[in-house]
């Protein structure tokens, strides 16, 4: 069968990618070695994934950071803060990111708001990469997929984190369902999913890609 040549390369780099154990290293290694150049993280929480991605992928041009950095009403989980304490992880994040000395500052664009209001600000088509590590309910992962799939360009990436379906966070928060909303979307839209082997908190990172295709 014929193969695409992006696509084969893709694949490469991301069996490679699955033997690196760090997370931050790991989808730096992809990036890099893919060329990403325009990308966007939902969910951005204290900047730590932004600062490790844009201080190693120097191809990356723009790097929006997408997060309401505030407490929200109808999510469920131990990270939803009071707004007192979402300033303090806001303005870490953007210590890590727009406001370092660093050259590659400059490429971070700060989108705050829900993933849900903030993507109408992103052309579709536009990136190459998105990397969602964000709400994690049924719910707020729909709305992620929804909104930021035609975000990416047909051949770029579309990856995350905890792709698992458990009560990640006990049984007094909502319980997460990364794995079967993404395996649900990825079936309906015949894409193929890669499970990239366990990141340093146990779960699994993920990535789809962006056209059909078969191996």
């Amino acid at each position: 069968m014929t193969i695409d040549v992006e696509a084969a390369k893709s694949k490469e780099v991301l069996e490679m990618g699955k033997k690196i154990k760090d997370r931050f290293k790991r989808w730096s290694f992809v990036f890099k070695e893919l060329g990403v150049k325009r990308a966007a993280e939902i969910g951005v929480w204290e900047g730590d994934f932004a600062h490790a991605v844009l201080s190693r992928v120097d191809s990356i041009e723009e790097y929006y950071l997408v997060d309401p950095w505030k407490h929200l009403q109808n999510w469920d989980k131990p990270f939803n803060k009071r707004d007192s304490e979402f300033n303090t992880v806001f303005i870490k994040a953007m210590k890590q990111s727009v406001e370092s000395n660093e050259p590659w500052a400059k490429k971070a664009k700060v989108l705050r708001g829900s993933s849900l209001d903030m993507a109408s600000k992103v052309k579709d088509g536009s990136l190459d990469m998105v990397y969602i590590d964000g709400d994690h309910t049924a719910r707020g992962t729909m709305i992620d997929l929804l909104k930021w799939f035609d975000k990416v360009r047909p051949g770029g990436l579309l990856c995350g984190d905890d792709f698992t379906d458990s009560f990640q966070h006990g049984k007094n928060f909502a319980p997460t369902f990364v794995k079967s909303v993404v395996s649900a979307f990825a079936e309906v839209h015949g894409l193929v999913v890669v499970e990239m082997g366990d990141a340093e908190d146990l779960h699994l990172s993920l990535w789809r890609q962006r056209y059909k295709n078969e191996y």
